[in-house]
């Protein structure tokens, strides 16, 4: 067997036909053992998880004593906000009251303390 020199020209030409007629990407496949079991599980419980419903409006009032109660006792509370996603699902969070301040609260949601203001709650339960 005899190796022959090419120059750039012609193995440009050589790989051109070679991704043209010969080479099929497998596109995405390639990428998937990427993922690692941690992400494929949250994407998993994310997909398997319930959609919520929308629940029915509470008063300013019932709301402050579900998070006063909660607060109070450190029980877990399930807030339903007024805004929706596109598809009209609500938007839920469960987590744990950790403070309040005129007419914002601070919530524990899975590690993460968030500032939410009370007029855009629409439901509060406890979990």
């Amino acid at each position: 067997m005899i190796l022959k020199k090419l120059n750039a020209q012609d193995a440009n030409i050589i790989a051109e036909q070679f991704l043209k007629n010969k080479y099929h990407d497998r596109g995405m496949l390639k990428w998937q053992v990427f993922f690692l079991s941690d992400h494929t599980s949250a994407i998993n419980k994310e997909v398997n998880s319930p959609i919520p419903k929308k629940r029915a409006e509470m008063s300013q009032t019932e709301i402050s004593e579900c998070l006063s109660e909660a607060w109070k006792y450190g029980k877990t509370v399930i807030l339903q906000l007024n805004q929706v996603d596109i598809n009209g699902t609500p938007t839920e969070f469960t987590g744990y009251i950790k403070g309040y301040q005129s007419e914002w609260i601070w919530v524990l949601i899975q590690g993460e303390l968030h500032k939410i203001t009370l007029t855009t709650i629409r439901n509060c339960q406890y979990k």
